[in-house]
């Protein structure tokens, strides 16, 4: 029985942090040129520098204090420059010695401060390359410390992050919008305006307390209004609808090229604000919400009489949905690990998922929807291993992994070591992510707590 002083003392003992011996190994051992940098120091400024200098090589930036720094990685560097471990803690990280150690470092690695022009070309880049298809600010902000740290510039305060990934994520949607728009002759954005103006005309005057009933008095509001349980009537009334947005005649292809997500964005918000809170908004805005809305409302309004359309995926849908795959699982516990960059793991996640859909597309149990916006994954019972053929095809993520390779192996053994004798179809949709229980896999919102 442990006695209470021995349960007090290890309250008090701070839990250890590690990365891992693969990681300790691959991003923290010196090497001949920064064993040079070391060579007029000693004790705890020896074993400080090295901390800092490696730490700035993995993260692309300086820890921020000792309970940054994993345990085992400085074990490994101490055991390199020959000082004992627990002497990091003398190491001043607030004092004028660290300055001119960051400044130092910098001269060597090429590292720099990020500065305000750089933030407006991060800002820039992210809008252009990012934030039109990836909405999520934490996922921005990640592909925002994958650019610093590629560019070499250490990331700036986690407030002025936040606000980057705000401007890159405004940039982004006004450059949709100036888009859009721009497929829209005057015809379209007549009707449009029409049908908005006629809306705000009756729309509710809140001074008079006065209730209107959504969907009573226009057409906008009608087209926003729950469809309701099935019955003759709401079929009735959706046909309605559907006349109704046919009438303003959009025309095809008016968001091609515009990720689902934000249209799908752009939808939900026209459809919880009021007529009169459109209005508002600058004429562009308003009429790319309104456009969102009735472009959706063609599929929405006809689901209530028909079923999705699920049919068999051909050679030819594998890119689109290897995309859709990867975006399902970004930020998937295995993804992640597998691809610990969050500036490339879209990229490689995409380059195997077409691979794997080409690997089990001879087992013909590969599904998807009319609009390539869902996929359906299965290999048959007892055919789920790679066969020599299929493991060749998995050369091209090679690159990608050799850094890992070793521990990368291992966990693929382990994986197949416990994968269960049967086989469970994984569907992906958008904003949406498998969730596992058992054998079992369902989907979930995106987001949304386990």
């Amino acid at each position: 029985m442990t006695s209470p002083a021995r349960e007090g003392a290890a309250a008090r003992t701070p839990a250890r942090r590690e990365i891992g011996l693969d990681d300790v190994v691959e991003h923290f051992t010196l090497d001949d040129r920064e064993r040079e940098l070391l060579r007029n120091t000693s004790g705890s400024t020896r074993l400080g520098f090295a901390a800092m200098l490696k730490f700035l090589g993995w993260k692309g930036r300086f820890p921020r204090g000792l309970f940054e720094l994993p345990d085992d990685a400085i074990e490994h560097l101490a055991r390199q420059v020959k000082v004992a471990a627990a002497q990091i803690g003398a190491y001043d990280f607030t004092g004028r010695q660290i300055k001119n150690h960051r400044r130092e470092i910098r001269t060597h690695t090429g590292f720099r401060i990020c500065t305000v022009r750089d933030g407006e070309q991060f800002a820039g880049w992210l809008a252009a390359h990012i934030a039109q298809d990836e909405r999520r600010a934490e996922h921005v902000r990640a592909m925002l410390l994958a650019r610093c740290k590629n560019e070499r510039i250490e990331p700036p305060a986690p407030e002025r992050a936040s606000r980057i990934v705000d401007s890159a994520i405004r940039q982004a949607d006004a450059i949709l919008v100036t888009t859009v728009v721009g497929r829209l002759d005057p015809g379209h954005i007549a009707r449009i305006e029409a049908l908005l103006t006629a809306s705000v005309a009756t729309d509710v005057d809140t001074d008079s307390g006065e209730r209107r009933v959504e969907g009573d008095g226009d057409e906008l509001s009608a087209i926003k209004a729950s469809p309701g349980n099935v019955s003759l009537a709401t079929v009735l009334n959706e046909l309605d609808k559907l006349h109704a947005v046919r009438q303003v005649g959009l025309p095809p292809g008016l968001f091609d090229g515009i990720a689902a997500n934000v249209v799908a964005a752009w939808r939900a918000r026209a459809a919880v604000e009021s007529p009169s809170h459109l209005a508002r908004h600058d004429q562009p805005v308003r009429l790319v919400l309104l456009a969102a809305l009735l472009h959706l409302n063609p599929l929405a309004l006809m689901a209530i009489c028909a079923p999705v359309s699920v049919r068999p995926a051909a050679r030819k849908d594998f890119n689109a949905l290897a995309l859709v795959l990867a975006r399902a699982f970004y930020d998937d516990p295995v993804t992640s690990w597998f691809y610990p960059d969050a500036g490339s793991r879209l990229r490689l996640a995409r380059r195997f998922f077409a691979i794997r859909l080409r690997q089990l597309a001879p087992q013909q149990f590969l599904y998807t929807t009319a609009e390539r916006t869902g996929a359906a994954i299965w290999a048959r019972p007892g055919h789920w291993r790679e066969d020599a053929r299929q493991s060749l095809m998995l050369l091209p993520m090679l690159p990608a992994l050799m850094p890992r390779l070793a521990r990368t192996t291992r966990a693929v053994r382990a994986i197949e070591e416990r994968h269960p004798d049967a086989t469970a179809l994984l569907p992906v949709g958008p904003g949406h992510r498998p969730r596992t229980a058992g054998r079992r896999h369902w989907l979930r919102p995106a987001g949304s707590g386990t």
